[in-house]
């Protein structure tokens, strides 16, 4: 959603351009990225283990650090000629980014299976052993 904020404008005008208008490759890679933190949740509520999980939150982190690192190599060089201002699609693009890369980090620190999905062992407890001689006839 916020790849269809204003990214960038230019001074003196109203005129804005969004990510899809502004980017040729990396308003793809965003995507990517945001389809990727949806797909953490997804998995982690799905798993009944925590390796999947942990997998998919290191890749994400992994990819959220390049998304991070392209919008701010953005931000710092912005697209086109003349004064081209940063509007708060852009400040709020870094900041998700910043929160996936955030949320995916602490996806990988918790390695706690939900209590939903630890199955439940009934446990017989056997009578002490009898010494030997005892109870033998």
């Amino acid at each position: 959603m916020i790849l269809f904020l204003p990214w960038y404008g230019s001074d003196g005008t109203s005129a804005t351009v969004n990510a899809w208008q502004a980017f040729s490759v990396n308003d793809v890679i965003l995507m990517f990225v945001a389809l990727f933190a949806v797909g953490l949740w997804t998995v982690t509520v799905t798993q009944r283990t925590t390796a999947v999980p942990n997998a998919f939150a290191s890749l994400t982190a992994l990819f959220g650090i390049l998304a991070t690192i392209l919008v701010v190599i953005r931000l710092l060089s912005a697209p086109g000629e003349g004064d081209v201002t940063r509007e708060y699609g852009a400040w709020l693009g870094l900041a998700a980014c910043i929160g996936i890369v955030f949320g995916a980090q602490r996806a990988m620190a918790n390695e706690h299976t939900p209590t939903a999905a630890v199955t439940q062992i009934e446990v017989t407890p056997l009578p002490p052993p009898t010494p030997e001689g005892e109870g033998a006839s």
